[in-house]
Parts: C-alpha cells; sequence; structure tokens
C-alpha cells in the first residue's frame, strides 16, 4: 500500500506543500514538498512508487520527517517543524 494522503496544505505564496500521510504500515507522517524551476516543462503526472501524482513543475515529496501514532500528532510535529504552516493551519 503506498501513503494516503490524509490532507495537504499549501504555503500561500504556492512556494511549499505540506502532505499529512498514513504510511503504509498505519502510521503516520509528514512530508514536505517544493517546485521546481519555473520554466520547468515536466512530462505531466506520473505516479510515483510510495503513490504521489508527480505534477508538473513540483519535485517529488521528502522522505517521511518522523513517524506518529496518528494524523493529528503528525500535524502537530509538522507546525513544530515547518514555519510557515502555523500561519495557515490549525490542528484539528
Amino acid at each position: 500500500m503506498a501513503d494516503r494522503i490524509v490532507e495537504t496544505i499549501e504555503r500561500l505564496d504556492g512556494r511549499e506543500r505540506v502532505y499529512i500521510v498514513q504510511r503504509a504500515d498505519g502510521r503516520y507522517s509528514f512530508r514536505r514538498q517544493w517546485p521546481e524551476n519555473a520554466s520547468y516543462r515536466g512530462p505531466g503526472k506520473h505516479v510515483w512508487p510510495d503513490g504521489f501524482s508527480q505534477e508538473a513543475g513540483w519535485w517529488p515529496p521528502s522522505d517521511h520527517l518522523g513517524i506518529y501514532d496518528s494524523a493529528e500528532t503528525a500535524k502537530w510535529e509538522a507546525l513544530c517543524k515547518v514555519e510557515w504552516l502555523a500561519s495557515v493551519s490549525k490542528p484539528t
């Protein structure tokens, strides 16, 4: 089973995304993603082995950034570790 995206939070200026995911082992994590060079004209959609769809203009998501017992815990950790995230999202 690939990661299942629980929530996607995008930075207001579009310069980064954070995914709250359920891992294949049933635990949770968060992953970060950044856009590529603005001139990138990639291949369009492609599904990476971990289940994420590649979008033109975006690098693949980072590795899992911690392993947590719930989506809420993963989100709280992301809020503590990703500076801009607290300004656009609050934990459920």
